[in-house]
């Protein structure tokens, strides 16, 4: 199922509700009518099923009628219909782990409200992999195996196609089936030394569900294949019921890395929305972290759900051919950006995103007056989201020179010509060098493609595409006009500087090259912000930018940290609240990227230096370089030693993510040092 992609999302929740699960009624009416061999079992998502059954979310304005319910609840409580134990496929790795756990629990109200069984088995399509750091809050809700079927046109992750994945005591059976030899999101479950067999028969893309005869050859076809086999139609828990029982199970291998997902690049295609629902997130944990519950949360939280779900806007194939494979340079977009086509891209786009820009009006209208309450502070947290330029009357310009040093309470800096920090001295409680000429903190990269790096990238990530016209991982035709690949180093325009009762800042100007915002989507104009409060050693950093070119170009940003240290071994990452070390990622699965929750941190016991680096906005993070967006290297580990790089945005991959984008944006991180 995809919450958007082959339409917009109020559609296809309509889809579902008045033609598919419609249709699943009355296939299973006709089979039982025929006194069909088997009974039929249809697995549905509990996000939209609930959805369906109390509208809970808001996806669609339109109501069900009693008698729709009452289908709905006569299949449910014959087994005609069930569902897994996650809400729908999502980028786990984008939440938080409350969040994330919410998710599961959906499964658990359908359970309780009607009886049933609790689902043991979690349903992963589509996408690529997912993080080890799901694995705790899958168990603390009862989940034992979870079936994760890849994208066929990808590569998985090199692990068994079952094992068990262990982590933080832990345990959970993973069936595994994806890549060039799956069938569609999963291949069938067959093991020598085990004689339960799964055969997995699902529809894709929010198609409809088979048709009776589609059903009845498939049965066929099983007893013609397995002719020995007793065939039995159930569900994913029956399957594992079975098969954790089987004398085989204790006999699988174990793995305790992490997996990861290589799809998360996607989401650096709309800054404002992943700042937005990591602001709103934070901001309701702190709150009923201070005040305690504030009871029923759950069309906030169902609605928060589908900023991580997988897909964020509409397919491309809703593109002319014209419009799909022409039109790439900037004068040519903007051009025809004003067509139906592809303002029903970008309405895509704005629809997915106004799952967060309602919530607080839905609070505020709310009865309940801690939810008024929080409404407010939302609604003010997010206005306080918009970037404004400084007054730089009201700052105090200085001298800069490659050699002027700058002297705080806790340290000594200079700053490059690329605006980035290329010396630091905590200069207190004792003296360490944090930054360096070769060892830079805080600087700013774009970077641009070239249709080369999409051949190379395809040719080892997704072959197909070699092949096959394959939007969704390339940009067709993009050869025909101008694009290279580059980092473009940004230009410093002048230093400001302004001291307050708690913290002393200065204000860069920086500008990246005309070339890059008139051939590209490079932005005009760029203020760097560096606070130093006396409170203690630590550095806040803000980052804007504005009057962004859009750009059909391939392109990405970069905030770049490069500090000294002694051991790269002590670098972790905050995946969903756990930590993640970038040496323990699968061959395959995502070594060179990551979506953190809170950021990055060094922490070296023998040397007791501690650096954390956290992200308020940006969620991607690349341990060791930024050149791998594009370039799958799925076998090697990330050179570590290179840094921790934040992509705060890109535009590279095709699939129901932003193509291009215009808007003004700002990034901050927390720097927080501790010395010898």
């Amino acid at each position: 199922m995809d919450v958007g992609f082959t339409n917009l999302v109020k559609n296809v929740c309509e889809d579902y509700f008045y033609r598919i699960y419609p249709l699943m009624f009355q296939t299973a009416r006709t089979l039982e009518y025929m006194d069909a061999p088997h009974p039929v079992v249809f697995t549905t998502h509990p996000w939209m099923l609930l959805e369906y059954l109390d509208g809970t979310a808001r996806c669609t304005d339109v109501p069900r009628t009693a008698d729709q319910i009452r289908q709905m609840e006569e299949a449910i409580r014959k087994g005609t219909v069930t569902w897994h134990a996650k809400p729908f496929t999502m980028l786990a790795e984008v939440a938080d782990e409350g969040l994330f756990e919410e998710g599961i629990k959906l499964s658990r109200v359908l359970d309780e409200r009607y009886n049933k069984s609790t689902k043991i088995t979690a349903a992963h399509k589509d996408v690529p992999g997912i993080s080890r750091s799901a694995l705790p809050a899958l168990a603390r809700q009862g989940v034992k195996a979870i079936h994760i079927g890849v994208n066929a046109a990808c590569l998985p992750p090199a692990l068994p196609s079952v094992f068990r994945w262990r982590y933080n005591g832990d345990e959970l059976l993973t069936l595994l089936y994806g890549g060039r030899t799956s069938y569609g999101y999963g291949g069938n479950i067959t093991l020598a030394a085990s004689p339960v067999a799964l055969v997995y028969n699902f529809t894709l893309d929010n198609s409809a569900p088979q048709t009776v005869e589609a059903i009845l050859e498939h049965w066929e076809y099983l007893s013609v294949v397995y002719p020995n086999a007793e065939i039995h139609v159930g569900t994913l828990d029956d399957y594992v019921n079975a098969f954790m029982a089987d004398a085989a199970y204790p006999n699988l291998p174990v793995y305790e890395g992490e997996m990861g997902n290589t799809w998360l690049y996607g989401t650096g295609a709309d800054p404002m929305r992943v700042s937005m629902f990591r602001e709103i997130r934070r901001t309701m944990i702190q709150y009923e972290k201070e005040k305690g519950p504030v009871g029923s949360l759950d069309t906030i939280l169902r609605r928060l759900m589908n900023i991580p779900e997988h897909n964020w806007g509409l397919s491309l194939t809703y593109l002319s051919d014209a419009q799909y494979r022409e039109y790439w340079s900037n004068i040519q977009f903007q051009q025809h950006r004003h067509e139906d086509n592809y303002q029903l891209l970008e309405a895509g786009w704005r629809e997915k995103r106004s799952f967060l820009q309602t919530i607080p009006s839905y609070l505020l209208n709310s009865e309940h007056t801690q939810h008024q309450e929080l409404g407010l502070l939302l609604h003010n947290k997010l206005q306080q989201m918009i970037p404004i330029k400084a007054d730089l009357s009201s700052y105090h310009k200085i001298h800069w020179s490659p050699q002027e040093i700058y002297n705080t309470k806790y340290f000594s800096f200079q700053i490059d010509s690329t605006g980035a920090i290329n010396y630091l001295l905590q200069t207190q409680p004792s003296k360490y060098l944090w930054a360096d000429r070769l060892h830079l903190l805080a600087k700013f990269m774009y970077q641009t493609f070239s249709y080369m790096d999409y051949h190379n990238f395809n040719s080892v990530y997704n072959n197909r595409c070699l092949k096959f016209v394959c939007g969704d991982f390339a940009k067709p035709n993009m050869n025909i006009t101008y694009n290279i690949r580059k980092d473009w180093d940004p230009l410093l325009g002048g230093v400001y500087a302004k001291k307050y009762e708690d913290r002393e800042e200065y204000l860069l100007t920086l500008s990246v090259d005309p070339d890059a915002v008139s051939l590209f989507g490079g932005p005009a104009q760029l203020y760097l912000y560096f606070n130093f409060p006396f409170s203690g050693p630590q550095i806040e950093i803000k980052l804007q930018w504005f009057e962004k070119t859009a750009t059909r170009l391939p392109e990405a940003m970069w905030m770049k940290f490069t500090p000294l240290v002694v051991d790269t071994k002590f670098w972790q990452m905050d995946v969903m609240g756990h930590p993640v070390s970038p040496y323990e990622v699968a061959v395959n699965g995502s070594r060179h990227l990551h979506s953190i929750w809170e950021g990055v941190s060094y922490e070296d016991p023998l040397n007791n230096i501690t650096l954390k680096i956290q992200s308020k906005d940006a969620n991607l993070v690349a341990p060791g370089d930024t050149d791998h967006l594009l370039d799958f290297d799925g076998e090697s580990q990330p050179q570590v030693e290179g840094g921790m790089h934040f992509n705060i945005f890109n535009n590279l991959w095709g699939t129901a993510f932003n193509q291009w984008y215009d808007q003004d944006a700002q990034f901050s991180f927390l720097l927080s040092f501790q010395s010898p």
